[in-house]
């Protein structure tokens, strides 16, 4: 939102809320939405030639309500019939495609991060009251948020900052959660199109949806949610918690997490708030920490977390410090408890590459991998960062074990010379889980893409 996040809400009870801190667009609806051709495109999922060859084969494809020459631009309510049925898309697909794209229509003339905001808290005060949105007021508004959030945590600045006319949005955010299945489902899609919204920022942060996946199976945490009621898992740079959702995933009803996060920007640490309560997880088993790193007293190694997954914050390759990036490694190996579980993901040059013979950096590097913490290194394909499709990545699987006849010893893989496809994924973590983790024995168990290598001392 625009202005300091501590002082909006402030401010906006100040003026007594008589008018929005957004301006106020013509919001479209479903049926009144007009599309262009790469509008179309976008919403079909194919490359805009293939509409132009859709329009000029099928004499049934809908006629522009806006002919022009250089940019006819279609009912998005017809063309969206036509796709289905045709069998080009499946009806609760094209729905949904549909509410996100009128939304980020409206959400042309704001500020990026202010869509998101708005949507989002929108599906997260249906989330906790379970009431619907449409046909409230703006101070019915006000007062629902005001009851779930009194305290300004993680929506109630956003719902003040509302447009004063909101009603065509509050049908949109209702539609969206009804095509959704649900508001957890709702507010995944959201964040999926940030790109959408021009949220190029944002959009550029999200890695990868199954490296996602892999960083949660490699921690271990179904695993251990088996036989814990509770199980606590941290991000230190966890942005709006695109490593952290797919953790809560692997989590099975009965185990209850408590999540510990922290990322510098106030924005993106409301966000996750708002992300974690729909997904289930209350302020009172959130420690989302708006700083560098996650809050005193989190980090200490005797009630570490049991799961922690991260990133290093990308940074171009000439402004990159590979010793601040193996100092974060560092810090986040001695915060874990035994048994605890870390994976890091980073710049594989850093991580994988060759450092300058004798040093600092090599030497600082060497005495962490023969350290015994170090369960696995793999190399990642390219475009696990999608919006920096040049930056090649790796990870480091660590895991403070510290009696087993594999100390001194390490798993590597390189895994860049294909996609991560889900067989790719299944297989990296059936080669670290079985290989000296408690229930397992290493001889028992074939690795697709692993190799046991002594780590040199």
């Amino acid at each position: 939102m625009s202005g300091s996040v501590d002082t909006l809400i402030t401010a906006r009870r100040r003026e007594g809320g008589a008018a929005p801190l957004l301006d106020s667009p013509a919001v479209p609806t479903r049926d009144s939405l007009l599309m262009s051709m790469a509008d179309i495109a976008q919403l079909a999922g194919v490359r805009r030639p293939v509409v132009t060859t859709w329009r000029r084969r099928y004499t049934d494809f809908p006629a522009p309500a806006v002919d022009g020459s250089a940019k006819p631009l279609f009912r998005a309510r017809e063309v969206c019939d036509w796709l289905v049925e045709t069998g080009r898309m499946e009806r609760d697909v094209a729905e949904l495609d549909l509410c996100l794209h009128t939304l980020s229509a409206w959400g042309e003339d704001l500020a990026p991060r202010d869509v998101i905001a708005a949507a989002t808290s929108l599906v997260c005060l249906v989330a906790l009251d379970g009431e619907p949105l449409t046909g409230a007021t703006p101070c019915q508004l006000r007062d629902r948020a005001e009851e779930v959030d009194p305290d300004d945590v993680f929506l109630l600045t956003e719902v003040w900052s509302l447009p004063e006319r909101p009603g065509h949005l509050l049908a949109l955010v209702d539609e969206l959660i009804e095509a959704a299945w649900g508001a957890s489902d709702a507010f995944e899609r959201l964040l999926a199109a940030r790109g959408r919204f021009g949220a190029r920022d944002l959009a550029a942060r999200r890695p990868d949806p199954e490296l996602g996946l892999l960083l949660a199976k490699l921690s271990g945490v179904a695993e251990r949610a088996g036989h814990s009621a509770s199980l606590t898992i941290a991000d230190p740079a966890a942005g709006p918690g695109d490593l952290l959702v797919p953790l809560l995933g692997l989590l099975p009803e009965s185990c209850a997490p408590i999540v510990l996060a922290a990322d510098s920007d106030a924005y993106l640490a409301r966000l996750l708030r708002r992300r974690l309560i729909v997904h289930g997880v209350p302020l009172d088993d959130q420690d989302v920490n708006t700083g560098p790193d996650l809050a005193d007293g989190t980090g200490d190694s005797a009630e570490g977390p049991d799961a922690l997954v991260t990133q290093i914050p990308y940074r171009p390759a000439e402004n990159r410090s590979a010793m601040e990036v193996l100092h974060r490694i560092d810090d986040i190996a001695v915060r874990l408890a035994d048994s605890s579980t870390a994976v890091v993901w980073g710049p594989a040059d850093v991580l994988t590459g060759t450092l300058p013979r004798y040093s600092p950096e090599e030497r600082t590097r060497a005495k962490l991998l023969a350290s015994g913490l170090v369960e696995a290194v793999i190399r990642l394909p390219g475009g696990m960062l999608p919006f920096r499709p040049g930056y090649e990545t790796a990870l480091w699987v660590i895991s403070p074990v510290r009696r087993t006849p594999l100390r001194g010893r390490m798993l590597v893989a390189d895994v860049s010379d294909a996609p991560l496809t889900p067989a790719v994924v299944d297989a990296l973590v059936t080669d670290v889980v079985t290989w000296r983790r408690a229930g397992h024995q290493p001889t028992e168990h074939t690795r697709t893409h692993c190799v046991d290598v002594e780590v040199a001392g």
